[in-house]
Formats: C-alpha cells, structure tokens, sequence
C-alpha cells in the first residue's frame, strides 16, 4: 500500500452577491462595531456563518506555492499500522500542467463578497492499497491546475495517478491561518456579467479586508 499526502495551503472560497444596500449596512456596522468586516464576517455578525454567501458558488483547492510539496509513504504489504517509509518527495509546482483559466459569473450582482479561508498543513490524503512502493512511478503522476480571478496563485484542480482520479479522504489534518473577506463591485468591463482571463486585469476591489491566525 502507498499513501499520497499533499502538504501546504488550502483555499476554501465562497462567492454571494449584494446589493447596495447589503454594503452600506456592513460598512455601518464595521464603523458601529470598531472591528474589520472579515472579523464580523466570521463571527456571523449578518445572521449567515461566512460559507453561506455562497449563491454565485464556491470552490476549495490546495494553493500551488513553493511551500506545496507531495509526500508519498509505502507501507508493508503486512504492517499496514506501522509509520511506513516516505521515499518520494517532489514540489507540486514541479508536477502540474499548464493551468488554465476558469471565469466567473457575476450573473447581475451590483456587489460580489468573497469570503476565503485559508488552512496549512495536510491538504489531501488519499491511499492505494493495490499499489507496492516497490513498483511506483512517480511519471504515473498527472496535476491539472486553474487560474482564477480571485487568487495569485494557481490551484490545484485534479490529481491523476495511472490515468485515474485520486479521491481526498477529508482527513481534517489542517489549521486555519487567514481568513479574508473582499467586496468586488461590477463594471462595465465585465461583459455578460463574466470574469474572464483578459478582463480579470480590471478588477476593483471596494473592500479588502483580512485575519491572520498563528500557524
């Protein structure tokens, strides 16, 4: 048996739409409350846990940056209970292909809210039990990878191994270490409403605002 660990950051993000009237109450209450709306955000301060802005949709990817790197284990075929042997180590970076962009629809949202949270540590786990370390391949390995409007950096999409997908077993080996919550007003550069790889460029942020935790 072989267990494939991803280790570094991972974005859960959820997008909802507002209407004028949505912002100029949460600006009123940051002044009201003397605190950041990303602090409001979190607390639920607006009657909604953050994750339920989420009519426009919602994503979670491991972030692709230099911290990112892929750990593979073998096990004996019977001592699966023992610590095992981690014999391959490789950046993800190093590993992916050329990423590609995914649009967003802002539908007809006067306002857009992003509320992103950001975990480290154990980002994906999965385990092939037909697999010896003995015969691994790490040229079997396949990463697709996306660009987005709202992060820096490219996010993993898929991971393949031997042409097959790879399923995250959602072990919760992870610590939130920021949460950031960004208000977009829509324009006219967007047409159709849609966020695309050359209009991306004109993004305009209304509100920027963030929590830092200790990792």
């Amino acid at each position: 048996m072989i267990n494939i660990q991803i280790r570094g950051f991972k974005v859960i993000s959820n997008f909802g739409s507002l209407s004028e009237e949505d912002v100029n109450k949460m600006l009123d209450e940051v002044a009201l409350q003397k605190t950041s709306l990303a602090e409001l955000i979190l607390n639920s301060h607006f009657t909604k846990e953050w994750f339920e802005f989420n009519n426009l949709g919602n994503h979670q990817h491991p972030l692709i940056n230099n911290d990112l790197e892929l750990i593979v284990t073998g096990f004996d075929d019977k001592d699966y209970y023992g610590d095992g042997y981690s014999f391959y180590r490789e950046k993800v970076g190093n590993l992916i292909q050329t990423p590609v962009f995914r649009n967003f629809d802002m539908k007809n949202s006067d306002f857009i809210i992003s509320n992103s949270a950001t975990y480290y540590g154990c980002v994906f786990e999965t385990e092939l039990n037909q697999i010896s370390y003995k015969y691994f391949n790490s040229d079997h390995f396949s990463i697709t990878s996306i660009n987005t409007p709202f992060t820096a950096n490219p996010l993993i999409n898929e991971l393949f191994f031997n042409r097959l997908p790879l399923e995250d077993l959602n072990r919760s080996k992870v610590q939130m270490v920021k949460f950031k919550t960004s208000i977009l007003k829509n324009n006219d550069n967007y047409k159709n409403n849609i966020i695309d790889e050359e209009n991306s460029q004109y993004l305009k942020y209304f509100i920027n605002s963030e929590k830092l935790f200790k990792k």
